[in-house]
């Protein structure tokens, strides 16, 4: 009887200390990954397709802009500095939640041989959020070579457990990602340049271990009857590189699976307009337009319901509400006409521009460049008169769903 007793004390004892620990494991523990992954992680509603792959994914796939023109239900899962075999252990550990209809995976950096970035803590952003399972043992071992770093990653608490003298409040607040995974990549960057494709003929001269992930990630959809598509978004890879994204053809002939190469769009994205950076990482105007052409695809090809029409409609509506609002917010913070024009390429954003008479296209490219780029979306009206308080530009911009004016603001230009 006494020995029953004993035994129950140390279980009792050792329940207490787990539930303590993980209480300031979840204050220590950086909360980059739990924010990023907290829609997906929470399970309010079930996602039918999940993106997968690196930053150019987190910044050109816009799960809520997906919602609001398809009604498809999707979550990013991607990740910055995510070779493919840490993109497939992403996968296996987001299937312990839920499991989709639809897996999409993009082929940027098939050519790289290793498992993870040289900044490891890439792994930690991409994975840290998780909860402790086998499958996430089996990650940290796969991934990691040493017992520390393997710790490390299975069990955050091992990593961040000294963390005690950066604690502020923001490590008692989770802020969740309101648009399910995107990240804004603001700019507009001028050093962009098309690159020419190589032709779909040319194969990689050898197999990377990154191409022996994607093909077990393809095999272990397979078997869990849940749909692939491989897809390589605009970017500015260089033609050499792009070669090893070749290699998904080489599977869709393999496995009967489809492979939408978005970059082979030549009027897809505007290369002057549609990207944050010299790395070519689309911004919002460039991931509005990807996502229009993804949705549509997956619309076309896939049994995907309209979540818009389901019993989670409600939450859904009420997710993009929230979204949309940051969006707004993040339009109106813009302190150039250029970012501001760039923002408001958007499905549920129209625009009135009134032009000063005395502003001209040779004088100013990009500006006109922009305001063209919204010529088949967001753009009602154009004018040109005398605007108000010296302004060369004033801009209106209302909700397309409810006429609702949510932005205005006027710019001297130099």
């Amino acid at each position: 009887m006494k020995n029953i007793k004993h035994i129950l004390h140390i279980v009792i004892f050792t329940a207490i200390l787990a539930l303590v620990l993980s209480g300031i494991g979840n204050i220590l523990n950086r909360k980059y990954s739990r924010q990023k992954h907290c829609g997906f992680l929470e399970q309010k509603v079930d996602y039918d397709v999940l993106f997968l792959g690196t930053s150019h994914v987190i910044n050109g796939m816009n799960p809520m802009e997906l919602y609001k023109e398809y009604g498809i239900s999707s979550y990013n899962l991607s990740n910055h500095g995510c070779p493919m075999a840490l993109t497939y252990w992403v996968m296996m550990n987001a299937f312990e939640i839920q499991e989709p209809k639809l897996v999409v995976v993009d082929l940027y950096g098939l050519r790289w041989e290793d498992k993870l970035d040289k900044n490891t803590e890439y792994a930690h952003d991409a994975l840290d959020g998780f909860p402790l399972t086998l499958t996430k043992w089996k990650s940290a071992w796969d991934l990691f070579d040493t017992v520390e770093d393997r710790m490390q990653l299975a069990v955050p608490f091992a990593k961040y457990h000294g963390r005690w003298n950066e604690i502020d409040k923001k490590d008692f607040i989770l802020n969740n990602n309101f648009a399910a995974g995107w990240q804004f990549r603001m700019g507009i960057s001028a050093d962009i340049q098309r690159p020419q494709l190589p032709d779909e003929g040319l194969l990689p001269e050898k197999r990377t271990l990154s191409m022996d992930y994607l093909e077990k990630l393809v095999n272990e959809c397979r078997s869990r009857e849940i749909d692939v598509l491989l897809c390589y978004i605009p970017c500015a890879e260089k033609t050499e590189y792009q070669v090893s994204g070749n290699f998904g053809y080489v599977l869709s002939e393999k496995y009967g699976i489809n492979y939408l190469n978005l970059a082979k769009d030549e009027t897809l994205v505007n290369y002057g307009t549609d990207f944050g950076d010299s790395d070519g990482h689309l911004n919002p105007s460039g991931a509005r337009k990807v996502t229009s052409a993804m949705g549509k695809f997956i619309k076309d090809n896939y049994d995907v319901a309209d979540c818009r029409l389901t019993e989670s409609a409600v939450l859904w509506s009420g997710f993009y509400e929230t979204y949309f609002k940051s969006y707004i917010a993040n339009t109106q913070a813009r302190k150039t006409v250029y970012e501001y024009l760039m923002m408001l390429n958007n499905v549920n954003l129209e625009a009135e521009i009134h032009l000063s008479d005395d502003i001209d296209k040779n004088s100013h490219p990009l500006l006109f460049e922009l305001i063209d780029n919204l010529k088949e979306g967001s753009l009602i009206t154009l004018e040109r008169l005398k605007t108000q308080d010296g302004a060369d530009i004033e801009i209106v911009v209302r909700r397309k769903d409810t006429g609702a004016e949510v932005g205005k603001k006027s710019y001297k230009l130099n």
